[in-house]
């Protein structure tokens, strides 16, 4: 088995079903992938949904479930790892929307760059709905969006690394980091395992074929944005909770900076005529910056 696909899912069974609508149209060849779904112990009707959808699914692809009790993104990866047949572990999430040739480009690009440690891809918001009006670079993170152009390039600069619903790692190299940080519970865990796979000088790229859409529903856009925001400047501060306090203090200069470039950047869209795409961008930043301090 060349490549497991592991989904990790925690009370999102709708989205999970539209997730797997496109798992199930792959056009690769079935016996070079898995698909693993584990459930981060759900308390919907995730794991009734799964176990009846493998067994009344007719087609070649090889599913399993797997349920993890400890609740945390990072245990259910690591869970994924653990039970994972692949050479290779391909991370998508539950909101995650295949295109048919998806695990085909996945498995091309394993095939020339067997030498490296992983690989991100492309990633496209999939509005069921509208783009936000203030959506613009500063805010991609909000909503997943990755796009670093048509061309494959490697991941060198500091802070660039592949996005959690799209990411390819070796399973020996995950193996020999230790796998994904536990205390890390929902945000982070793709910058954690990213650059602890680069101080072991692996090489981590960007393919822009290994591409999917990403489902963002209303709710995500309209009224979670400040708990987004805070959530990943906490996880923030646990990521770097073994370092020195150097580290931290510098973590702490750093979203300060970025608060400072948010105001010039905010009053630039104000005198544009675009006070809305202002204050999300201010906003944003002082709320990382919140849950940076309270955590």
């Amino acid at each position: 088995m060349l490549v497991s696909t592991v989904i990790c899912t925690y009370n999102r069974v709708d989205i999970l079903k539209i997730c797997l609508e496109h798992v199930v149209l792959q056009t690769c060849d079935p016996s070079k992938f898995e698909v693993l779904i584990i459930n981060n112990n759900s308390t919907d009707t995730t794991e009734e949904y799964v176990k009846t959808f493998i067994s009344e699914y007719s087609g070649n692809i090889k599913f399993s479930y797997f349920l993890e009790k400890k609740q945390g993104l990072s245990a259910a990866r690591n869970k994924g790892l653990h039970e994972a047949a692949g050479q290779w572990i391909n991370y998508i999430d539950d909101d995650a929307l295949l295109p048919p040739d998806f695990i085909t480009n996945v498995i091309q690009n394993i095939n020339k760059h067997p030498a490296i440690g992983g690989f991100g891809g492309k990633i496209i918001p999939k509005y069921f709905g509208s783009e936000p009006e203030w959506m613009s670079w500063f805010t991609w993170g909000l909503v997943s969006k990755h796009d670093l152009g048509n061309q494959p390039k490697q991941y060198e600069s500091i802070g660039i690394y592949p996005t959690g619903c799209n990411m390819t790692y070796k399973k020996s190299v995950l193996l020999e980091v230790g796998g994904f940080d536990e205390v890390l519970l929902r945000r982070c865990d793709d910058k954690y395992i990213a650059y602890e796979i680069k101080s072991k000088k692996y090489q981590i790229w960007y393919f822009p074929d290994v591409v999917l859409e990403h489902y963002i529903d209303e709710d995500r856009i309209n009224n979670r944005l400040s708990y987004i925001c805070q959530d990943t400047g906490s996880h923030e501060k646990w990521r770097l909770r073994n370092k020195s306090g150097f580290v931290s203090v510098g973590k702490f200069l750093e979203y300060l900076a970025k608060m400072f470039a948010a105001l010039a950047i905010g009053g630039y869209y104000f005198l544009k005529g675009l006070p809305t795409k202002g204050w999300i961008i201010i906003k944003m930043r002082w709320w990382f910056l919140q849950g940076y301090i309270k955590a």
